[in-house]
């Protein structure tokens, strides 16, 4: 209905489908996939319910003006336009048992890494003084200047504060008298009343360009930039993130310390006395020799979002239970064992177990055992983007990781990579992904799982069990989360 709209989710990435080692990447391209958050947090787990809407060149969305800014200004456009618009006039679905309904929606989800959101709403992120899209004055603690904003200024305040009622938050009206000064700065520049380099300053200190493709003034759409913004947990904590560098410092400071017993070495052969499901990827390869000595040298600890996941549980195992024992290094190992649970906690968001409060405490509890470890130097922005998540979670509801999208980008990929002549090629690869979607939407996926009937050993043990019963039926897939099991 109007007063209650439904919720649209929008997700930009940039996909290669070219070979790694190609000299040519022209099928380099911007993606854009969308959903409803009405079809639950469990259901968009399914990569088939996001839609591939948009799959432009690099280097065609890279020659207009305002760049991705200007695609996502299309894309949008697709939704609410003066032939269609979902949120006045919505859209006639049409159900199996023959019944009709009218969805409209509002666009209200914007779900990306810190790099696509620079790309969608023109914010300067990390290079900006202001690196925060969602406060107005949390400003970097190490600039190129000689001095900091934070100690110039009281109104700013650096990304070191671990209580996030320091910070002021942005709000739709506040972020459009950004956009507004920023334009009729624009507007002094093309008169000749101010320089460029004045503008560019003013830029930089407020954290936002400015550019024509400017979907925050446009009132066609209606965006609360700061209401919609949905950070992406993974690469904040996961993705050459929070938890999987931290574990590299550590690491490095057991080497460093010539300790003889703590080392990548022992933590190879720990992970190895355990059986992982099928399912799960498997992480031998991260611990052989070579692996373990780069990794000790780097200070870091190189896998895939998905393998340091499956390994979190089992390095927390380790270092609570072999290594905090040894009482060496204590404050770096409390350190990192905040991190991994806040990592645990995240992961069983999508369950339903765990509040706003309780992942707000954990991650303070992390961050402040950070900074007195490491100091504040090592603080990175996204240490302070880790502080929205609690909000994020009370606001919508639920948190969504872009695990899902990497998974709907082998779409992509599939159907991109073969593709030789490149004129049209947009168009092209759009009916292609559509035609496939259509196929993937008639497909049993949602709760689909496999079964077989059970025979020798099993099938003794379960007559045993359940004396009388006949016929079993054995699902061959189970999921746990949270304390739940599900099938499929």
């Amino acid at each position: 209905s109007p007063g209650r709209p439904w919720r649209l989710i929008f997700y930009e990435d940039g996909i290669d489908p070219s070979d790694g080692l190609s000299k040519n990447h022209s099928r380099k391209s911007g993606v854009f996939y969308w959903a409803f958050a009405e079809y639950g947090a469990k259901a968009l787990c399914y990569e088939q319910l996001w839609g591939c809407i948009t799959v432009a060149r690099y280097s065609e969305h890279q020659a207009i003006s305002g760049k991705v800014a200007r695609l996502f200004e299309a894309v949008l456009g697709f939704f609410f336009n003066e032939t269609l618009d979902i949120m006045r006039s919505g859209v006639s679905v049409h159900f199996p048992d023959g019944s009709r309904a009218t969805i409209l929606a509002r666009a209200s989800i914007l779900l990306a890494d810190l790099p696509a959101i620079k790309e969608c709403l023109d914010c300067k992120g990390h290079s900006g003084t202001m690196c925060c899209p969602l406060c107005a004055n949390a400003c970097l603690h190490k600039t190129a200047a000689e001095v900091p904003l934070h100690l110039l200024s009281e109104h700013a305040v650096s990304i070191t504060s671990t209580d996030i009622t320091d910070f002021k938050q942005q709000t739709g009206a506040s972020l459009r008298s950004v956009f507004r000064r920023l334009r009729n700065y624009r507007n002094l520049v093309a008169s000749g009343d101010m320089s460029p380099d004045d503008f560019e300053l003013h830029t930089q200190v407020c954290g936002w360009n400015y550019s024509e493709a400017n979907v925050v003034l446009n009132p066609r759409f209606q965006l609360d930039i700061p209401s919609m913004i949905m950070l992406d947990w993974a690469h904040i904590y996961v993705h050459n993130g929070l938890a999987d560098v931290e574990l590299g410092l550590c690491m490095k400071k057991f080497v460093s310390s010539r300790s003889q017993n703590t080392s990548f070495r022992e933590l190879g052969e720990y992970v190895s006395s355990f059986t992982f499901p099928k399912g799960c990827p498997k992480p031998g390869h991260l611990f052989t020799e070579s692996a373990n000595a780069n990794n000790s040298a780097k200070g870091s600890f190189s896998c895939s979002g998905s393998e340091f996941l499956t390994l979190v549980p089992i390095i927390h195992r380790y270092f609570s239970r072999v290594v905090l024992p040894r009482g060496i290094h204590v404050a770096y190992v409390q350190s990192l064992l905040a991190v991994l649970h806040v990592v645990m906690l995240l992961s069983a968001v999508k369950a339903g177990t765990v509040t706003s409060d309780e992942l707000q405490q954990a991650i303070i509890a992390h961050l402040v055992l950070f900074k007195q470890t490491y100091g504040d130097d090592l603080f990175r922005p996204k240490h302070h983007y880790a502080l929205h998540l609690p909000g994020i979670l009370a606001w919508f509801g639920f948190l969504l990781a872009t695990f899902t999208h990497e998974r709907k980008h082998r779409l992509v990929t599939r159907y991109g990579r073969d593709r030789k002549n490149l004129k049209s090629w947009d168009k092209s690869m759009v009916e292609e992904i559509t035609c496939h979607q259509l196929w993937e939407l008639r497909q049993s996926f949602v709760g689909a799982h496999t079964a077989a009937k059970p025979t020798g050993r099993i099938r003794a043990t379960l007559s045993k069990v359940f004396s009388g019963v006949k016929d079993f039926l054995i699902l061959n897939e189970i999921d746990c989360n949270g304390g739940r099991f599900s099938a499929g």
